[in-house]
């Protein structure tokens, strides 16, 4: 009887939201990357340093652990998504401090895309804030990992937050507009998501939205000012 009731049980929708999320995010990283990286070949990509191509091989490893952690979960195996989840709090730590270096030695080489102001330091706000940001979602992530619901808009956050990189890439192919709409949909669908779900929006989605639309509104104004050029001068030296 207990087997009957249980097959019985409609299926979570998280179990159809998180992979479309997940895959929603695999084709912007990949569209964003592919020619300079997925369509180059990777280890073969002519990336500027050693140290960008190792950011990217774990950047990709990042996504694709990603993937079958949400995969896991799909398929009920918890206790894997568990046991490899602290791994991947552990290549979250990698990512962090890969992240922070190339986007110094990018600072170092004068790296500015086109469209934003053309002081190396202003630009370096970017990937630092996405840094900044990701790891406090991270830290969320794993501090309510017992806390499902929480845990996992935390994960889904961070990862929408360093979606800044591909989609920068876009931007510059399709226009800024195009870029700044695929990243806020991704909000926006969790907030629906959570509507239609919840009958209220949870209070990650609510602290994640207010964070990354805050920073990015005021971190290149911010950056523009001297406190933070000497920070970045004193990142530089």
């Amino acid at each position: 009887m207990a087997t009957a009731v249980k097959a019985l049980r409609p299926a979570s929708p998280d179990r159809t939201f998180y992979p479309v999320m997940c895959l929603y995010m695999l084709a912007t990283v990949w569209i964003g990357f592919y020619k300079s990286y997925f369509g180059a070949g990777m280890v073969t990509a002519k990336l500027p340093t050693t140290l960008v191509h190792v950011h990217a091989v774990v950047f990709t490893l990042w996504m694709i652990l990603l993937t079958v952690q949400i995969g896991l979960v799909s398929a009920r195996k918890v206790r894997i998504h568990m046991q490899l989840g602290l791994w991947g709090f552990g290549l979250a730590g990698l990512m962090i401090a890969l992240g922070l270096s190339t986007a110094i030695q990018s600072m170092k080489r004068g790296m500015v895309p086109p469209g934003f102001p053309p002081d190396p330091r202003v630009f370096f706000v970017i990937p630092f804030s996405d840094v900044v940001i990701f790891t406090l979602f991270v830290a969320l992530g794993y501090a309510l990992r017992r806390k499902a619901a929480a845990h996992k808009r935390a994960i889904l956050i961070a990862n929408i937050m360093i979606m800044d990189a591909p989609l920068g890439r876009v931007g510059i192919a399709h226009g800024i507009p195009v870029a700044t709409a695929v990243w806020a949909s991704m909000l926006v669908i969790m907030m629906i998501y959570d509507g239609f779900t919840l009958r209220k929006i949870h209070w990650m989605t609510l602290l994640g939205t207010a964070v990354i639309v805050g920073a990015v509104a005021v971190r290149i104004p911010l950056a523009q000012m001297h406190p933070w050029l000497a920070f970045a001068d004193m990142l530089k030296n």
